[in-house]
């Protein structure tokens, strides 16, 4: 297992993206990714906002624009449509609670089996991304690949010693790829752990296992100790880089379109 710049997969057919499934079964050991097109969920924005709680809409009140307004409610409100589907509940009926590190949970009282559901959300342009799963933490993380100020210098403090290496060995075409894969990876383990800005990306390190499935390696260690966290490219498009990151091995991935 080799520590490298993770850098997107060439085969965008390794992960088949399925329609919208009639039903919404998520067994143990299943992991469930859903994408959403946000601009083209508006005509549905007066129903997600009624489904939203009084403190999202007052969230969504606050914000200054109009877009970040429209893309607040309908990924919160997809991503209470797609619980509801799971938990067999209305989407206004959903209730969340903070866990210890601050990362949104759904409130105990609702989880009826031994294997709470546990799920996350991005964002990035004008696609939001979901993942969902049975007692495994989970992280996704989606970014939309753009021309990026001070790249190398930003690289620097997200990138650990090594791959910071690897990355300035690539021509300047691959850099921008290699940074946005990269950061997705890293960023979707640090939101599967909820930890935020307290954990620095470049104590970590990210190594390609094969294909489209890395690890997460500790790089403060000496000789570096691999985590159980294994992480998962999602291709979407060349415009943009996603990864959904999972705890523990053995899970088979699942992608919808909503």
């Amino acid at each position: 297992m080799t520590t490298t710049i993770i850098t997107p997969i060439e085969n965008q057919d390794l992960i088949a993206w399925s329609a919208k499934p009639k039903d919404k079964v998520l067994r143990e050991g299943e992991v469930h990714v859903w994408l959403a097109n946000l601009e083209l969920e508006i005509y549905a924005m007066p129903k997600f906002l009624r489904d939203l709680s009084l403190t999202e809409r007052t969230r969504a009140q606050r914000l200054q624009f109009d877009h970040d307004r429209r893309r607040f409610v309908i990924a919160k409100g997809l991503l209470r449509n797609l619980l509801g589907g799971y938990m067999g509940m209305k989407p206004n009926e959903i209730q969340f609670t903070m866990g210890p590190s601050g990362k949104p949970e759904i409130a105990q009282r609702l989880q009826t089996s031994h294997d709470p559901i546990q799920f996350n959300q991005a964002h990035s342009g004008h696609l939001g991304i979901y993942a969902f799963c049975r007692n495994r933490r989970v992280g996704v993380d989606i970014e939309e690949v753009r021309p990026f100020p001070d790249m190398d210098q930003i690289a620097s403090l997200l990138f650990s010693t090594q791959e910071m290496a690897v990355f300035q060995s690539l021509s300047t075409k691959e850099r921008q790829r290699a940074f946005f894969s990269t950061w997705t990876h890293k960023e979707s383990f640090v939101k599967a752990l909820g930890k935020g800005l307290t954990i620095s990306l470049n104590h970590f390190e990210v190594s390609r296992i094969h294909a489209n499935l890395a690890k997460i390696v500790q790089n403060h260690d000496q000789p570096a100790q691999p985590l159980n966290w294994f992480v998962r490219d999602i291709s979407i498009s060349s415009q943009f880089s996603a990864a959904v990151c999972v705890e523990g091995d053995g899970w088979k991935l699942r992608c919808s379109r909503w």
